[in-house]
C-alpha cells in the first residue's frame, strides 16, 4: 500500500510462565507484517529490546501455520489488505495480522454521528427517528414499580455463535502478578475478541446488503473502506429509549415455544395483540418471543435452525408504527431461509431502517406475563461497525 510505514513494537522478546508463552508485536514492520500471540504472562514493560531474528522467524512461523491451515481448527476471515485468524495449536492462540497502515492518517468520525441536541431524521437514523421527546417522556411514565428485567446474556467462549464467524475470547495482557512485580501499584487488564453478532446485540442498518446497496439506495462499495464502514456505522445509533410492546406467540398457542422454522404471521401478532389487550403505537419497540433461548446453553440445537417472524409480519409491525424489531432468537426470522434474497433482515435493514436486536432472554418477562415497560438498549459507538454488544433492560 502506498504510503505505508512502520508500526511501533510494544512488547519483546516471548515471555514464558508457567507452560505459556505470549508473544506480542504492534504495528507493521518491513513486508507489513505485524502479529500477536496471546498466553497467560502480563504484557511486558515499555522499551523492551527491538524484535530479534528469532522472534520475527517465529511469528512469520506462526503466520504460515495459520495460512496453511495447520493445527486442531482454524477460523479466518480477509477484507481487502487485513487477514485476521485464530489459530489454536498445542494450546497456544495466535491472532495474526497483515496491514499496511497508511501515513498521517487520523482517526475516523463518520458524517452522521449522532449527536446530543440535533434533531435526527430518518435519513440518519431511520425508524428511530419515530422515537420523540414525547415517546420518551411515555415510555417513562411506565416505570411504575421500579422492577428492572436483565434481557441481555453473557459474553463468553461457550455461548454459541455462527460456525461462519470467529469464537469469542478473552486474554489478559496484564495481570496483578505481573503488574505487582514492577510497581506496587498492581492491575489486571484483558484484551477481547470476537464478532459482535454473537450474544445479544443489535445490527446496525449495514450489516445486511441488497444487490449491492444499503439503507437509503447508497452504494456498498463507496460506502465502506477497510478501516469499517463511512454511513450508518453502530456510532450513528442513538440510544433507545422508548415504550416497549411484548408479544408472546408460544403461549397465544398455548406452547412453551414455537418449532424450529416456524414463522410467525400477521395473523399470530393480531391475535397476540387482542390476547394481550394491546395496540401498537408510533416509536414502539416490538419484542416477539418465540421461546428459542432455551436452545442457548446446547449450541447445535440453537444455531441448527429457529423460529422466527416472518417477512410480510415485519413488514405489518412498521407500518403500524414500529421503531426497532427485537426477539429471542440469533436471526430474527425462520432459519435457514426459504429464500436467501427475500427476507425479514433485508426488509427491516435495508428497506426499511430498522434495527434488529437479537438474542433477548425473555423467558422471565413471559412468565410473568409482563406486556408492556420502559425499554432502554445502548449500543456501544464502535465507529464503522456493522453492529453491537448490548445490555439491553426493560423497566415497569
Amino acid at each position: 500500500m502506498a504510503g505505508a510505514r512502520p508500526g511501533l513494537i510494544v512488547s519483546a522478546p516471548p515471555l514464558t510462565t508457567g507452560g505459556a508463552t505470549r508473544i506480542v508485536v504492534a504495528g507493521v514492520s518491513q513486508g507489513a507484517i505485524g502479529a500477536f500471540a496471546y498466553g497467560v504472562p502480563p504484557m511486558a514493560p515499555a522499551g523492551d529490546p527491538p524484535i530479534s531474528p528469532s522472534l520475527a522467524a517465529s511469528v512469520k512461523s506462526a503466520i504460515a501455520l495459520v495460512k496453511a491451515g495447520k493445527g486442531e481448527a482454524v477460523q479466518k476471515f480477509s477484507f481487502s489488505n487485513l487477514l485476521i485468524a485464530t489459530h489454536w495449536l498445542d494450546h497456544w492462540t495466535f491472532y495474526c495480522g497483515l496491514a499496511s497502515v497508511a501515513a498521517g492518517e487520523e482517526p475516523r468520525m463518520a458524517d452522521n454521528t449522532h449527536q446530543p441536541g440535533r434533531r435526527s431524521t430518518s435519513e440518519t437514523i431511520g425508524a428511530l427517528s419515530r422515537i420523540d421527546d414525547t415517546g420518551v417522556r411515555t415510555a417513562l411514565a411506565l416505570a411504575k414499580a421500579g422492577r428492572i428485567y436483565d434481557l441481555g446474556l453473557e459474553l463468553n467462549a461457550r455461548i454459541p455463535h455462527n460456525p461462519e464467524f470467529v469464537r469469542f475470547a478473552m486474554s489478559f495482557t496484564h495481570t496483578p502478578e505481573g503488574t505487582g512485580a514492577l510497581s506496587p501499584f498492581q492491575y489486571s487488564v484483558e484484551s477481547v475478541f470476537g464478532p459482535l453478532h454473537i450474544g445479544t446485540h443489535i445490527d446496525s442498518f449495514i450489516h445486511v446488503q441488497k444487490d449491492g446497496r444499503i439503507y437509503g439506495g447508497h452504494s456498498a462499495s463507496e460506502s465502506r473502506d477497510d478501516r469499517g464502514w463511512k454511513r450508518h456505522g453502530i456510532e450513528t445509533v442513538p440510544p433507545i429509549i422508548g415504550r416497549a410492546v411484548l408479544l408472546d406467540i408460544p403461549g397465544l398457542k398455548g406452547l412453551g415455544r414455537l418449532p424450529d422454522r416456524y414463522e410467525v404471521t400477521v395473523d399470530d401478532l393480531r391475535q397476540e395483540l387482542v390476547r394481550a389487550h394491546l395496540e401498537i403505537r408510533t416509536g414502539d419497540i416490538v419484542i416477539v418471543r418465540t421461546g428459542k433461548i432455551q436452545d442457548f446453553g446446547d449450541e447445535a440445537a440453537f444455531q441448527a435452525a429457529e423460529p422466527g417472524v416472518g417477512r410480510k409480519a415485519a413488514l405489518w409491525l412498521y407500518d403500524a408504527g414500529m421503531s426497532v424489531l427485537g426477539t429471542d432468537t440469533t436471526g430474527t426470522e425462520p432459519v435457514p431461509f426459504d429464500d436467501p434474497a427475500v427476507t425479514t433482515h433485508g426488509a427491516m435493514l435495508v428497506e426499511k431502517g430498522v434495527h434488529l436486536i437479537e438474542n433477548l432472554n425473555l423467558e422471565d418477562v413471559a412468565r410473568e406475563g409482563v406486556r408492556e415497560g420502559l425499554f432502554i438498549a445502548l449500543p456501544l459507538k464502535i465507529t464503522g461497525a456493522t453492529g453491537s454488544w448490548i445490555r439491553p433492560v426493560l423497566v415497569i
